[in-house]
């Protein structure tokens, strides 16, 4: 055996194994930062979230909403519920709102003209422009009307 072999422990000291430890660490964190950028999402109210492909969205989460009851005719928050629904999802230009009220048996919130009049207030109230609330009113429908008109 060669002379000092015994104590031989290798060629780094201590400090340099701490440094490529330490670097192995922050190339692993550089490449998840990357890798995360891709899924972060900033939301509406100012939180920042990660909406990971295999996890979901990860964050704290919002309280379940209560299931409406099947037994209770739907009034206007399950409308708007709907309306707000399809707002999101860019319908804001074809979503139009309509009755047959002298065939239909209506909820006694909306039996009558006067009252589906009232939807225009209540549109306005949930933050609906005027314009927004006209569209969904009546005036998506008389667009699609002359649309359909025009094309025979």
């Amino acid at each position: 055996m060669a002379k000092g072999y015994q104590n031989y422990r290798g060629r780094h000291s201590a400090g340099a194994r701490a440094a490529i430890v330490l670097l192995v660490i922050v190339l692993i964190a550089a490449c998840a930062s990357i890798f995360a950028q891709q899924y972060i999402v900033y939301a509406d109210d100012g939180g920042i979230y990660l909406d990971l492909p295999f996890l979901g969205r990860v964050d704290l989460p919002a309280p379940p909403k209560p299931e409406p009851d099947p037994e209770e005719p739907a009034g206007p928050e399950d409308l708007w519920r709907h309306v707000e629904r399809f707002m999101e999802l860019g319908a804001e230009g074809v979503l139009a709102l309509g009755s047959d009220a002298d065939g239909a048996d209506l909820p006694g919130w909306l039996d009558g003209p006067e009252k589906f009049a009232g939807l225009y207030q209540l549109l306005l109230e949930r933050g609906l422009s005027q314009s927004q609330a006209e569209g969904i009113l009546w005036r998506n429908a008389l667009d699609f009307l002359k649309k359909a008109g025009e094309n025979g």
